[in-house]
């Protein structure tokens, strides 16, 4: 069998230049447009809650705001670090999540949702 394969490509080199120059530009052109990242992203899934608070004090913002979102993030499924900052009455809550960013940020609106209708009106 390999004998064969030997004694044809001898006999048919033309045949076997052009099959090699063919899938040679074939793999040129695929190294040209596959869409390869030298640096993959490694950074990890985030979800991130902004909240306005115009008005307030920085320690109202803290207890009525901050608190409250990092108690609903905190019961987030596989949730690894919750970081807030309540600077100039835009508290910012991230989240770092292990699950998928379309379930964690399906979930963060859902307790969010359910954080808010359950406080009582002001």
């Amino acid at each position: 069998m390999l004998n064969r394969l030997v004694e044809m490509s001898l006999n048919y080199k033309l045949l076997v230049i052009i099959g090699f120059a063919v899938i040679a530009a074939l793999g040129v052109r695929a190294v040209l447009t596959v869409p390869i990242d030298a640096f993959p992203d490694v950074t990890p899934v985030q979800v991130s809650i902004y909240t306005e608070s115009p008005g307030l004090a920085a320690e109202d913002v803290e207890q009525l705001l901050t608190f409250p979102v990092e108690s609903a993030l905190a019961g987030l499924p596989r949730v690894r670090e919750i970081r807030s900052t309540s600077l100039f009455g835009v508290p910012t809550s991230t989240s770092d999540d292990r699950a998928a960013f379309a379930m964690g940020g399906f979930l963060g609106n859902a307790l969010l949702l359910a954080m808010l209708t359950a406080r009582p009106p002001s």
